[in-house]
């Protein structure tokens, strides 16, 4: 039987405390699984910095003197670049290839954090419905050019939830002035609800002017008049968590002052720009996490690094199912 979260890690001290005992009885066994690749990781990281410092030595001297002619060079210098693209493609490959063996062990370690099955998925199984699934729940309104997509973890407790890894960019300017901006990097979270809801509710947090649940976004952008600012009890939520329904009674029905409360006390944490929509049997979220990076994940053989690489995979899992359990139905 599955116990409820708030009973089994009802604070950020057990489930650190959780991650590091799961971390040290599994040690062993991510450490030998991965030990090849690892090894290929450190090799081919060693031979690409060395072709490169031989490439950087190589303009120095070229531009440094005048009595040798280009040519003696020019092709070191050409030998040099393609062994550093040679190496570098190794390099990256290697920690592509790390980072899926590593996480195909943490995901069945997230089953033992959380008292039930998890999944995963690589990006190319999933790709496709994930952007659907971006893209139609609105969630971003800003311009974004490329969207990348990376892992997905799914449960099934208290409801059926997935986790996706997102990083989302733009290019601005031109020319030499032409730059790549990061519109969102983190999780877009879909969860099925047991009870379809008839209104749509909205939550943006304070500093992020284009959240749905700022008045100004339905006026200005959408031309919604049925969308309007809902208050909640307390008035610290309404400050910081703005919220906007359709039917402000049932949306203060299904947010309880303990979901708003672990909201509240998660966006303290960094004030990032959390948003969540509430439609039909559907919760969705918009997560940013600094963290992820796609096709990425620590190299290193120390425990405490390892133990913290878990952690920051486990954290946003934790707040998002414990924020479930706090929705009323």
């Amino acid at each position: 039987m599955f116990m409820s979260l708030q009973s089994q890690l009802p604070d950020e001290t057990a489930v650190e405390a959780k991650v590091k005992e799961v971390i040290d009885s599994s040690l062993d066994k991510i450490i030998s699984n991965t030990a090849n690749t690892r090894a290929k990781l450190t090799k081919y990281r060693r031979q690409t910095l060395w072709y490169l410092l031989g490439f950087i030595l190589s303009i120095f001297v070229l531009f440094g003197q005048d009595f040798l002619p280009w040519t003696y060079i020019s092709v070191p210098m050409f030998i040099l670049l393609i062994g550093l693209n040679y190496y570098g493609r190794l390099w990256f490959n290697s920690q592509a290839t790390l980072t899926i063996e590593l996480n195909s062990i943490l995901v069945n370690l997230l089953t033992e954090v959380f008292g039930q099955t998890f999944t995963w998925q690589m990006a190319p199984v999933h790709e496709a419905e994930t952007k659907e699934i971006f893209h139609e729940s609105g969630l971003m309104i800003d311009h974004i050019d490329s969207l990348k997509v990376d892992d997905l973890y799914a449960c099934n407790q208290p409801y059926p939830t997935s986790f996706r890894e997102l990083y989302a960019t733009r290019q601005e300017g031109s020319g030499k002035s032409r730059r790549t901006v990061v519109v969102f990097r983190g999780l877009l979270v879909t969860m099925t609800l047991p009870k379809t809801l008839q209104a749509k509710t909205f939550i943006s947090t304070e500093s992020d002017s284009n959240g749905f649940a700022h008045s100004s976004f339905w006026a200005k952008t959408l031309g919604r008049t049925d969308i309007e600012e809902t208050k909640l009890e307390w008035n610290e939520f309404d400050k910081y968590l703005h919220v906007a329904s359709s039917d402000g009674a049932e949306a203060r029905y299904i947010l309880t002052t303990d979901f708003m409360e672990k909201l509240y006390a998660w966006w303290q944490e960094g004030k990032e720009n959390i948003r969540i929509k509430f439609a039909g049997n559907q919760m969705q979220m918009l997560l940013p996490d600094s963290r992820i990076r796609v096709s990425f994940s620590t190299a290193s053989a120390d425990p405490k690094e390892i133990e913290e690489y878990f952690f920051s995979m486990v954290k946003p899992l934790w707040r998002t199912l414990l924020l479930a359990e706090q929705i009323r139905l």
